[in-house]
């Protein structure tokens, strides 16, 4: 969340998206990303690309490594 903080955009009390920011442009949150804590999994990376770019089986990758 540290970069979504850096936008305008996340209501750091709520940890959620600004419904100000939201509303202002006509947004939904259905427009904007999955926010996720740094150190929380936040994807899977492909075998093919893993094997390609010689990264270890960690299952996943993570905000901040």
């Amino acid at each position: 969340m540290s970069d979504a903080s850096g936008t305008g955009w996340l209501n750091v009390g709520k940890r959620d998206w600004s419904d100000a920011m939201l509303t202002a442009t006509g947004m939904t949150r259905a427009h904007m990303p999955h926010l996720v804590e740094g150190s929380a999994l936040s994807g899977r990376i492909r075998s093919a690309a893993r094997e390609e770019l010689q990264l270890p089986a960690s299952g996943g990758c993570r905000g901040r490594w």
